[in-house]
């Protein structure tokens, strides 16, 4: 039913460009339409989560579960929207609930790999990212998490293969150059991590990792003024940088 709502079609296209106020204002104009879309509402908590709205978007995510509750997206969203606020213990379990309910959707462990990530572990995000795989070898957000997972391990040589598997799908995905760029920090490679870190911020300025990332490469080159730019990075002055 979502599907069909054309608010939902264009929201759709602007959250893929990154034009997630006028997507979020679509959304509700599609909510006008059908106030009980769980598509609308799934695709405004993720909108309102991009946004830094984090309360609204939980809130949003949760009444995606109420109308959609044998939905597995519906528990996507929610432990997508949880992941963003950091309460990762909370978001760990939405996504196993999503898992249960669709095991053969890669996506689902995509972002199991990114929780098990951001929690540090490193043998749980491969073992998500692996299985995710196992379902879809293309599934990027497997593969991104998997590389990098196997780089705090020490495995360089197989991150490297990974993401270079990504870099020959998408050479422009800023989220690929990020992942290289931290792998050659790990290698003490502060040039080559300084220009996939600045590659990363051209194709999205917001890129907060890619930001922090590129301080340290440029600390570790020379500290007086690695420490002064990470404070103008930190402060969002990048283009003015």
């Amino acid at each position: 039913q979502g599907v069909m709502n054309p608010h939902y079609e264009r929201a759709m296209m602007l959250a893929a460009r990154e034009r997630h106020e006028e997507a979020v204002k679509e959304l509700r104009e599609g909510l006008t339409v059908d106030a009980d879309d769980p598509f609308c509402h799934g695709l405004l908590a993720i909108q309102l989560s991009r946004l830094g709205r984090h309360e609204q978007a939980i809130e949003t995510a949760r009444r995606t579960v109420v109308l959609a509750p044998d939905f597995d997206y519906s528990y996507f969203v929610l432990a997508r929207v949880l992941t963003e606020r950091n309460e990762l213990k909370a978001a760990r379990e939405a996504i196993q609930t999503a898992i249960k309910l669709d095991p053969e959707d890669a996506d689902n462990f995509g972002l199991l790999a990114r929780i098990e990530f951001e929690c540090s572990e490193w043998a749980a995000t491969v073992s998500a990212a692996d299985q995710g795989l196992a379902l879809n070898p293309k599934e990027d957000v497997c593969q991104h998490y998997r590389s990098l997972a196997l780089a705090r391990q020490g495995k360089l040589a197989e991150a490297e293969q990974g993401l270079d598997t990504l870099m020959s799908d998408d050479p422009n995905d800023p989220a690929t150059h990020e992942a290289k760029g931290w792998l050659c920090l790990e290698r003490r490679e502060a040039a080559k991590a300084k220009e996939h870190f600045l590659e990363s911020l051209r194709l999205r300025p917001n890129n907060d990792s890619a930001r922090a990332g590129l301080a340290n490469a440029l600390k570790s080159q020379h500290v007086v003024f690695g420490l002064a730019l990470q404070a103008l990075l930190l402060a969002s002055r990048h283009k003015a940088w």
